[in-house]
């Protein structure tokens, strides 16, 4: 009953603030480095917080461990309905994003305290280092599922694997409160993308998650990532979390390095990012909202078998770290045949 509460909850919170988005200044205008062509409702994150909040609360978890969640989540969610009213600055983004991590840190006890196998048979500790680097890991997972909602579907897709992604291996360690709560934000986002995908004969969103909720899924997706991914009774390793997020991880990395490459600043938007490649070589939306949800899927089952088969953390690692090659040099390739298209357009 908690996962229909959450899906009917979402589903009537969107039905509500729609047609109210103007008026409560949530709306989504076209321009700068945005596609869309029409003002669309950016009222997604706060319908899928509406909703999770109903359905954890019907399940009943223990609160003493949701609450941190829920309030962290919360604030993050504050920040980003204020930016996306008043359009602020990356460092009023940035210091909310601190804020939001801090709660994340201090009142939920969520922190990286080493990162695994990677070098050797004992884990890499991080010491004093911990709470710093548990800070940057989280402002990265924020900022790089914010960059990856700049298509129809696709941030709210890649979330959703990586929430069921975290939901398999949580329910295989016996984790039953993390896979239900887990399972309850993935309902949330499925009734979103109801909204936001181009799905029954829809040619466009009606609905956006906007920096509300993609900041509000950023932190929740790194509250997960390295809640199970620490401690003793750890569900998976540290490398693992990388996997099973590595499509968005991966493109925002990699777009840091090529704008920092060619001389531009890399807290500007732009349209060079994977998706946006893909439709500049014709693919379609949905075509480019599949490619990439598949890929996200085989790199985050790579990621789950090699947990379960008790593959080194080392050699997943160094496996990331060529998936993140192939990227490159895949991006480096797209560029250049977008770059002869457009040399040659004027002569057709």
């Amino acid at each position: 009953m908690a996962y229909l509460f959450t899906i009917l909850t979402t589903i009537a919170v969107i039905a509500f603030l729609i047609p109210r988005a103007e008026e409560w200044g949530l709306l989504d205008y076209p321009g700068d480095h945005r596609r869309h062509t029409e003002a669309t409702p950016g009222i997604g994150g706060i319908a899928m917080f509406a909703g999770s909040v109903i359905g954890i609360a019907w399940y009943g978890p223990n609160w003493s461990l949701t609450v941190p969640l829920l309030v962290s989540g919360g604030f993050m969610l504050a920040i980003g309905i204020w930016d996306d009213r008043h359009k602020t600055t990356y460092l009023f983004r940035f210091i909310g994003q601190l804020i939001a991590a801090t709660i994340m840190i201090k009142a939920g006890g969520v922190v990286l305290d080493d990162l695994g196998h990677l070098i050797s048979d004992q884990r890499l500790p991080l010491n004093r280092w911990s709470v710093a680097l548990t800070l940057f890991g989280t402002v990265g997972v924020i900022n790089a599922l914010n960059m990856s909602d700049g298509m129809d579907g696709l941030a709210g897709g890649l979330a959703l694997v990586t929430l069921l992604s975290l939901t398999i291996v949580a329910g295989v360690t016996g984790n039953i409160q993390d896979a239900n709560v887990l399972v309850i934000i993935a309902c949330a986002v499925v009734a979103f993308l109801l909204f936001n995908a181009r799905i029954f004969g829809y040619q466009r969103a009606r609905a956006f998650m906007g920096d509300a909720g993609s900041m509000w899924l950023g932190l929740t997706l790194s509250w997960f990532l390295i809640n199970l991914s620490q401690g003793e009774a750890r569900a998976m390793s540290p490398v693992t979390a990388l996997w099973v997020m590595a499509v968005p991880l991966i493109d925002a990395v990699g777009s840091l390095v090529r704008r920092a490459i060619k001389g531009r600043s890399p807290f500007q938007a732009d349209l060079a990012h994977y998706h946006h490649y893909l439709l500049a070589l014709g693919w379609s939306v949905n075509q480019t909202l599949i490619i990439a949800i598949g890929c996200a899927l085989v790199l985050a089952t790579v990621g789950i078998l090699g947990l379960y088969m008790d593959i080194p953390e080392h050699v997943m690692f160094f496996g990331f770290l060529g998936a993140f090659v192939i990227y490159l040099v895949a991006m480096e390739l797209a560029d250049r045949r977008i770059t002869a298209r457009r040399r040659v357009q004027p002569e057709k």
